[in-house]
């Protein structure tokens, strides 16, 4: 049937629709904000950086200024909007490419590269702290995953609750030509390692996980209304059990963070405990400003296992404590504001404007001390929240992801303790153009997704000595992973004393 006066279908303006979705989150997707007050790198944005994304989100970034919060809200404070570029407030999130994956480009995938990678050698040797598979990776390089037959990106890596060497993998389904680019899913599998790979035991199937609406989406983004399902999940343990959080439309913001037991979205036949909250899909608030797009919230407990989110961490910390019905109380931030800063700018250099800073993991407890050791044990004194931030540049038409390791006191206020001093540099990521795959000046995208304990049995802390698994998207077309123990991530830590606690 064609729509009368305009001799088309309405099939062909639905995929028009699509399109449009797919290049309006493309232009903003490797275009970020201001980082603020640091950021690190090098390179110079091309003249088409700019006037594309003030083309999309105009001069100033679209904030929603909130209206009455949830019944039994801890926040009322009122939002202002912040100008772009601004380091006043929460950054906006419209520059990050994940944002393009709300409704995935269509774009083949395939999985991460098995030829040979020569060690590192290049521009980045001085300037990165390399880590390196400590037991499955070959020559210590990152190893692949595979959700049987079908392609996925950022993916998360949890302990199999019951079967020691297995592991719970979820990753986002990513897109092939032909495929609905609105609709996303994400994928489940029990996973083992066979001829070096994490590989699924059986075909993966989709996380229980509903579509969402939101009021708020107008303007620019009112074609992200069309999405369906959630987007760029992370799966991690807390204190007692798994949790997921993920991005869908939000009724507060146009696209918002949801929180829930990760038990109840999957098919889990193993050690249940009675769920204490998160039974249903919790929209989780912030302190204000609100921004229409929101992303990369992470959880993390106290000594005394109160639990908070973690909402910003560039151009300032955001946080505060999360209550079960997703509200959450003041901005608690601003009690070390001067403390971190000082920290911050001390390790991380302001080299660029149109850097992006933003949250990439969930968090760990950490107790820095060595559990083989005697000596050892756990204190409120010497027990740190790790988490991985992520600098991004865009340059040239592509992205580069640095990831760095924070640490912070796990006692209010939560000061900082630590941040990496150098990026990690993980082993296997290609440099120097490889292949003429992106320009010949920079290297491969390597977006740090997951970070879990990797022994069977732990779930929220662990130590120095105990392994990590780390989760990642390669170049939005492939997933990689690496065992790693948690004092070689710590490795090159610029600490905000004089002298670090281990």
């Amino acid at each position: 049937m064609l729509i009368k006066g305009y001799g088309v279908s309405p099939g062909v303006i639905i995929a028009v629709a699509l399109i449009s979705i797919a290049s309006l989150l493309y232009a903003t997707s490797h275009i970020g904000p201001a980082a603020g007050s640091w950021a690190h790198g090098a390179g110079k944005v091309t003249d088409l950086a700019k006037p594309a994304y003030e083309a999309v989100v105009g001069s100033k970034t679209e904030q929603h200024q909130p209206t009455a919060s949830k019944s039994g809200s801890h926040q009322t404070t009122e939002a202002k909007p912040v100008e772009l570029g601004s380091t006043e407030g929460a950054p906006s999130f419209f520059g990050e490419s994940e944002v393009a994956e709300v409704v995935p480009l269509c774009e083949p995938a395939h999985h991460a590269s098995s030829e040979h990678i020569p060690a590192l050698s290049g521009q980045y040797a001085a300037t990165h702290n390399e880590v390196s598979s400590s037991s499955i990776g070959k020559d210590g390089r990152f190893f692949p995953l595979k959700f049987g037959s079908y392609p996925a990106i950022n993916p998360n890596i949890i302990p199999h609750p019951e079967t020691k060497g297995n592991f719970i993998i979820v990753a986002q389904q990513h897109k092939r030509p032909g495929d609905n680019q609105a609709w996303c899913a994400e994928l489940v599998c029990e996973a083992e390692f066979k001829d070096g790979v994490l590989q699924c035991l059986v075909e993966p199937l989709n996380l229980i996980i509903g579509h969402t609406t939101s009021t708020k989406c107008e303007g620019k983004l009112a074609m992200l209304e069309l999405n369906i399902g959630p987007h760029d999940a992370r799966v991690f343990y807390g204190p007692d059990h798994p949790f997921i959080i993920y991005g869908s439309q939000s009724k507060e913001v146009c696209f918002g963070q949801w929180v829930q037991d990760f038990r109840l979205v999957t098919d889990w036949r193993y050690d249940f405990v009675p769920v204490q909250f998160f039974k249903e899909r919790t929209d989780m608030l912030r302190p204000p400003p609100f921004h229409l797009v929101e992303k990369n919230y992470f959880l993390f407990w106290d000594d005394k296992g109160e639990m908070y989110a973690h909402h910003d961490v560039a151009p300032s910390r955001v946080f505060a404590r999360l209550y079960a019905d997703g509200s959450v109380g003041p901005d608690l931030a601003p009690q070390t504001r001067d403390h971190d800063e000082k920290c911050m700018s001390r390790y991380v250099a302001v080299e660029r404007t149109l850097d992006h800073i933003h949250q990439a993991t969930n968090s760990l407890a950490l107790v820095l001390c060595s559990q083989s050791s005697s000596d050892c044990h756990k204190t409120p004194e010497n027990t740190v929240i790790m988490e991985i931030f992520q600098q991004k540049t865009f340059i040239d038409g592509h992205a580069v992801y640095e990831p760095f390791v924070m640490l912070f006191e796990s006692r209010a206020p939560f000061q900082m303790h630590g941040v990496s001093s150098k990026p990690l540099w993980i082993n296997g990521r290609r440099e120097n153009g490889f292949s003429g795959e992106w320009p010949p000046e920079q290297s491969e995208m390597v977006y740090v997704t997951s970070m879990n304990w990797k022994e069977h049995g732990k779930k929220y802390t662990g130590y120095l000595d105990d392994k990590v698994m780390l989760g990642f998207g390669i170049e939005d077309k492939a997933t990689g992973g690496m065992d790693i123990t948690a004092r070689d991530l710590l490795r090159g830590m610029g600490y905000c004393s004089e002298s670090g606690v281990w």
